[in-house]
């Protein structure tokens, strides 16, 4: 019996000592330190509180401390995360913000907010972005990001308002999920190298306002149910390889104000139901291969 109680012993021993260990290993690093860790934000003067341990810590709360380009929802030691801007000085050529984004970003789970622009973030745009459940806007214009818009941006599509990946080196065709982004009012993925065609889906978006195509490869024609968005008031689709024709029913956009489709390979002649367009303020089909005369509705 004696010999059962030592070894007992000795085994609780041994847990209590693993467990002691396990207390002092080093703690996971903190989202935000990985972004100090995947940059040279350190290095820009607007961001110099930005500073982790040796450990990946914080050596300072950012909320309680006020980091520059930080937001939360309380400026206590146990306030989230809610906003994260971070930009590099547009008016230097030496002191260029440079990075990627980490994909530990998707557990700053509280981000409302992010913005990661006008700078040289490159690499690909993290899947766990579509993690971010509270995510309603989301910037990351301006950069050499590259690869495929993420399909998991879709999983945002109860709180989703702006989306801006414009200015960026990215390629693949624009996923057709987006059509479920219904509470989507601006769209900017113009200015990259995307490729085959504007998503049918589109026509789901009911909330979209703004959408930005522009100065990509985009082909094939212009999908007649883009037109049931019909809060539309400006789309941007020049500069791309659409062919086809002009649906009939981008009449039934009557809030466009701006509707842009130059430089295409657009043929047949300018519907009639554009006279609907009361709003119109840039008509703009110039360099495609139209013919007939142009409504006189138009100009009414």
């Amino acid at each position: 019996m004696v010999i059962v109680a030592e070894t007992r012993g000795s085994m609780l021993t041994i847990l209590m000592i693993l467990i002691v260990k396990a207390c002092l290993c080093d703690p996971d690093p903190d989202p935000i330190c990985d972004i100090i860790a995947a940059t040279n934000i350190e290095s820009q003067a607007d961001y110099s509180m930005w500073s982790c341990d040796v450990n990946g810590q914080p050596v300072s709360n950012p909320c309680a401390s006020r980091w520059y380009g930080v937001v939360c929802d309380d400026i206590a030691l146990d306030g989230n995360i809610t906003e994260l801007t971070i930009s590099g000085d547009t008016f230097s050529d030496v002191n260029i913000l440079i990075g990627t984004i980490p994909t530990s970003i998707e557990y700053i789970s509280y981000l409302d907010t992010l913005i990661m622009i006008e700078s040289q973030i490159y690499g690909t745009i993290p899947s766990g972005i579509g993690q971010l459940m509270y995510l309603s806007l989301l910037h990351l214009y301006d950069n050499v990001l590259s690869g495929t818009i993420p399909d998991s941006i879709s999983k945002l599509s109860a709180i989703l308002h702006q989306l801006e990946l414009n200015g960026n080196t990215l390629t693949g065709t624009i996923p057709e999920s987006f059509g479920s982004l219904t509470f989507l009012h601006e769209m900017f993925i113009n200015q990259n190298h995307l490729t085959g065609m504007i998503p049918s889906t589109f026509g789901n978006m009911r909330g979209i306002e703004v959408l930005y195509l522009q100065n990509n490869l985009l082909t094939g024609s212009i999908p007649p149910a883009l037109f049931s968005a019909t809060k539309m008031v400006a789309v941007h689709l020049s500069s791309n390889l659409l062919t086809g024709q002009l649906p009939f029913n981008i009449g039934n956009c009557t809030s466009l104000v701006e509707f842009l489709t130059s430089d295409n390979q657009l043929t047949g002649t300018i519907p009639t139901s554009i006279a609907n367009l009361i709003n119109i303020y840039r008509f703009q089909v110039s360099s495609n291969m139209f013919h007939g005369l142009l409504p006189t509705g138009l100009c009414q």
